[in-house]
């Protein structure tokens, strides 16, 4: 059973696996939505594995590709683990950074006063 390490953008230095579903196209740093506690996120494919010591049972599926969204280059991935360590930060919030945003997130312009003239 193929096994999808991903790094997710939540405040956890830890990795997260994931297995990959058969015919899933799952690569090194290709964007894919998966669930933690119940939530939808996005995150990154930072390895993929043969096996994992978690058992089958408690992995949740890779549920979607994004593949509007091009995958990382290795050498990004490779910056994104140096920026990681050397911060301090978890690796997850460090590669989602390095994505465009995924929903633009417009404000709406607030109500415009009338101007009044004067006579």
């Amino acid at each position: 059973m193929p096994v999808a390490r991903v790094a997710l953008p939540v405040a956890a230095s830890t990795l997260f696996d994931y297995w990959v579903p058969e015919g899933f196209p799952a690569s090194r740093g290709a964007l894919v939505r998966v669930k933690l506690g119940g939530r939808p996120l996005i995150g990154v494919v930072v390895e993929l594995l043969e096996h994992t010591d978690i058992p089958r049972d408690r992995l949740q599926p890779v549920e979607a590709a994004m593949p509007e969204i091009p995958a990382l280059p290795v050498d990004l991935l490779e910056l994104g683990s140096f920026v990681a360590s050397y911060y301090q930060e978890p690796l997850g919030l460090v590669l989602a950074q390095m994505i465009p945003r995924l929903r633009a997130t417009r404000r709406a312009a607030p109500p415009s006063r009338p101007t009044q003239t004067r006579r």
